[in-house]
């Protein structure tokens, strides 16, 4: 899915304020086990993933806690950082190689300023994915184990066959031997 495509689900975008964002993007690559945003350091980017995968994490009593993925067609960064422009709390890794289209912080703030129909956009878009995060947190603590494994299976099948178990297991909050007693009855 390119970047386009994506924006062009929430809503049309004119000729010329499609032009404006390829513009603005820039396309970077970061090699597998790179290290996007770090504790401490304040997000100043937000990237569109074209390909690879990455997860945010965080580091707790030498415990990685996986909490989010992402992959082709999806927007990240450190959200909290990036939209309070405090440090990161998390670490953004890239799982594989990573292809992505990026924005600094302080040009899509101007765009917002200047063009009106991306500001409604970027709220559209924030809203996607509050309504995500909100789902997965209730989730997260309403569900049973195998319930949450089922729904990320089908969910995002991409990620089921591509991150490694624990940090799918550290994702759905169980052991990486709970995950393999749930795997194995389906």
């Amino acid at each position: 899915m390119t970047l386009h495509h994506y924006l062009t689900t929430f809503t049309f975008l004119p000729p010329d304020i499609t032009s404006v964002l390829k513009e603005a993007f820039v396309k970077k690559d970061f090699p597998k086990g790179s290290i996007l945003i770090q504790p401490g350091k304040t997000a100043k980017e937000l990237y569109f993933i074209e390909k690879g995968l990455l997860r945010g994490y965080y580091e707790t009593e030498n415990k990685e806690i996986t909490y989010w993925f992402g992959y082709e067609g999806h927007i990240s960064t450190s959200y909290y950082s990036f939209l309070s422009q405090t440090p990161a709390l998390e670490t953004i890794e890239c799982i594989e190689n990573l292809e992505v289209q990026a924005i600094q912080r302080v040009d899509l703030y101007r765009l917002y300023d200047q063009y009106p129909i991306l500001h409604r956009l970027g709220k559209e878009i924030t809203e996607h994915y509050y309504l995500q995060l909100e789902e997965r947190f209730i989730h997260q603590h309403f569900k049973e184990a195998a319930e949450r494994y089922a729904l990320f299976s089908k969910r995002h099948p991409k990620v089921m066959q591509r991150a490694p178990l624990g940090t799918i297991a550290s994702y759905l909050g169980i052991t990486a031997e709970t995950l393999s007693r749930i795997r194995a009855k389906k």
